[in-house]
């Protein structure tokens, strides 16, 4: 007979079921619900409670993931009937354990329970145990464990049946829901500015003795040091090969000799070291002593050539300063030459050192501070930003600048034309389509001839790409002798970025490199794992990540602003879906401080802020060397180190202003007195006079005074 099918519902009992509180994290949920026999026979309360298997008051816990439901039934202290069984239903196979927890009272124990008593039914048996629930007393806790997870109260049929047949039925929590296979993935991101290796220093002092040398064969693309590009030299290229010979010399000495009577002045070089069969890493030394001198002179020479070939098989020839009039020290790399090791007279001997790897991750990009264009452009990128020439901006003489729109400003893709001129028939640097807004190209001064600077003047030339139609044309200036400057805007291009002889390489983007650490936590491997990066796109795809693995991805990208980039992963154990995991990396971009103003003429008047140590009741003179009868006094004043600052409205609220004495100019010197302790600061501009900086001394000339900061000046226009 079914248990349950042979009671009729009477009656819906309405309960109540709290869920658990914040304080009982691990209770899922617990309740009351009274019960009434539909005769009236008898009356009480059921009571359940949900436990996880970690819950320290879990009177049953079961194993990881499972959950124990514990029911006690309660029979009124009036009721006629004592109750001799309680029946709860469940899926099949959805219990893996149930039973009671005896108290102090046998007679209220049931005998163990049957599970799947008429296919999911878990039954409770008073009577088989010759026991019974009397008015007015409690069952032992009855429990089910199972992994499935509790419906809502009306979900789950439950029964009871009274002494002599008399039952009822109604609902509660129970187990329902088959437990959903879930797995987790895990993954990190973060995202580090590339920092770009430090610049090698000047070791050179006095004159050079000796050198230490390695051959890289990376050829002439590969020069990076702080000489004058127009002092040095490099031809040809190594590229790579080995081995090779090198032969380095000095500059051409003059020597005498007798010929027929005659004494004959002549040069010749000083070779100074010969090396034969070099290969790609070989460090040598070259050393004035092996040529009969004290030093290498002013210039040396480097010939590499040909292993065992003739003298004339030359592939690069390199010259560069080594007087010490020029920077030079180890790191700097001329061609395939790298210094390792320098020895001067005065300076000693410095050798390279390897920069440690840095372990610190960088999330904030330092914008290069204006100037950018330093000596003379030999790369230049721009990006094509579309638009009309009213965007133009830029701080360029406006008779080195011009720009014209032909058609109005359209979103399609253009040819794009860069000449050394800006006569349309001078040399082409560029000629490129289709493209589109946002993308950038290089214009390249060694495209043109033998060029390796780009020329004063470039022109440009914006077409139709489909009907070749002018769209924009317009000139400005290259050749740093006019500030060029990342960001500024000539019509519809924007310079990206800029190669020059003395100011490197710049640019708008700085390359920011991401990791992303993934790891599969579960006990079976991870198939169909992908990462995606909202910003860069999918970084990987496709990955097997075994059980408790982590795999490290890394992708770069360029970055020119404040930018957020969210990781997503995904991938399936067992065939299931993971849930998604996330993480995010920001990159900051820090603006550089306003750089001041500085004085390129004669201080006309200046604001002067204290910051030595106080010095109360003071009297200050301010003496100009162009007015030097008429000298500015403060007297009293309390001189406060790091905040008091000298004005006078009879100076036009500076510490001191020429126009307030009839001159343009303070002069060459102005001293200022403390109590009659005097100070000289120069004041004639040829030393750099700032704002936002200490004030220059008159000796030692350009020393910052530990007394006086520059506020703000004006200068002779």
């Amino acid at each position: 007979m079914n248990r349950l099918g042979g009671f009729k519902l009477w009656s819906i009992l309405i309960g109540s079921l709290f869920m658990a509180s914040s304080a009982l994290a691990d209770i899922v949920a617990s309740g009351s619900q009274p019960f009434t026999q539909p005769s009236g026979f008898y009356s009480g309360v059921k009571s359940v409670t949900v436990y996880t298997e970690d819950d320290p008051g879990n009177p049953m816990p079961g194993g990881v993931g499972e959950l124990t439901y514990v029911y006690s039934i309660t029979n009124d202290s009036g009721s006629f009937l004592s109750i001799i069984g309680f029946n709860l239903a469940a899926p099949v196979d959805s219990v893996v354990s149930a039973g009671s927890v005896s108290d102090a009272d046998p007679s209220t124990s049931p005998p163990s329970a049957v599970i799947n008593d008429n296919d999911g039914v878990v039954r409770w048996d008073w009577a088989a145990a010759s026991g019974v629930i009397s008015p007015g007393t409690t069952s032992d806790e009855l429990y089910v464990v199972s992994a499935f997870t509790p419906g809502t109260i009306t979900d789950t049929i439950f029964s009871l049946e009274g002494e002599f047949a008399f039952g009822l039925e109604s609902t509660t929590i129970g187990p329902v829901d088959p437990p959903v296979a879930e797995c987790d993935l895990e993954i990190v991101k973060d995202g580090c500015v590339v920092q770009p290796p430090s610049p090698p220093g000047d070791a050179c002092k006095g004159k050079v003795k000796s050198f230490k040398f390695e051959y890289t064969g990376l050829g002439c693309d590969a020069s990076s040091n702080l000489q004058d590009p127009k002092k040095t030299l490099c031809l040809g290229g190594a590229d790579g090969q080995d081995p090779v010979d090198i032969i380095v010399y000095g500059s051409k000495h003059k020597r005498s000799r007798g010929w027929w009577g005659w004494w004959n002045k002549r040069k010749s070089k000083k070779v100074f070291a010969s090396f034969k069969d070099v290969s790609v890493g070989d460090v040598l030394t070259v050393d004035a002593e092996d040529g009969g001198k004290k030093n290498l002179g002013s210039k040396t020479r480097v010939k590499i050539k040909t292993a065992n070939g003739w003298y004339h098989d030359i592939i690069e020839f390199n010259l560069f300063r080594t007087a010490c009039s020029q920077p030079l020290g180890p790191g700097h790399q001329f061609g395939s030459i790298k210094i390792t090791e320098l020895t001067s007279t005065k300076g000693g001997t410095v050798q390279l050192e390897e920069d440690p790897p840095s372990e610190e991750c960088v999330t904030a990009i330092d914008v290069t501070p204006a100037p950018h264009c330093l000596g003379r452009v030999e790369k230049l990128t721009l990006r094509y930003t579309g638009g009309d020439c009213s965007q133009t901006l830029h701080s360029q003489d406006p008779s080195k600048v011009g720009c014209w729109d032909s058609s109005p400003a359209e979103t399609y893709p253009v040819r794009v034309i860069l000449g050394e001129t800006a006569s349309p028939s001078s040399d082409a640097y560029v000629d490129l389509e289709p493209l589109n807004i946002g993308e950038t190209f290089v214009v390249d001064a060694t495209t043109v001839g033998c060029n390796t600077k780009l020329k004063s003047e470039t022109g440009f030339w914006i077409k139709d790409a489909a009907t070749d139609g002018l769209v924009q044309d317009g000139f400005f200036h290259t050749s740093c002798s006019q500030p060029l400057n990342l960001g500024d805007q000539f019509g519809a291009l924007q310079v990206y970025a800029m190669e020059t002889t003395q100011g490197g390489t710049v640019s708008l983007a700085h390359e920011v490199e991401y990791t992303y650490e993934i790891t599969n936590p579960n006990a079976t491997e991870a198939t169909g794992v992908s990462i995606d990066d909202d910003q860069i796109g999918n970084i990987a795809s496709g990955i097997t990540l075994g059980a408790g693995m982590t795999e490290t991805f890394i992708a770069t990208a360029l970055i020119s602003e404040a930018t957020t980039n969210v990781a997503t992963l995904n991938g399936f154990v067992d065939g299931v879906a993971c849930n998604e995991a996330t993480a995010s990396a920001t990159i900051s971009v820090v603006e550089p401080p306003d750089p001041g103003a500085i004085c390129t003429t004669k201080v006309q008047a200046m604001r002067l802020r204290y910051t030595g140590p106080d010095v109360l009741g003071a009297r200050v003179e301010i003496e100009a060397s162009k007015f030097s009868s008429d000298v500015v006094v403060y007297d009293p004043i309390d001189l406060l180190g790091g905040v008091s600052e000298l004005t006078l409205a009879a100076e036009n609220g500076f510490s001191i202003d020429a126009t307030a004495h009839g001159e343009i100019g303070l002069g060459t010197k102005t001293r200022i007195r403390i109590d009659g302790t005097e100070e000289v600061l120069h004041t004639s501009c040829s030393t750099p006079f700032e704002s936002g900086k200490a004030a220059p001394l008159q000796h030692p000339k350009g020393d910052p005074s530990v007394n006086w900061f520059v506020i703000d000046f004006t200068q002779k226009n």
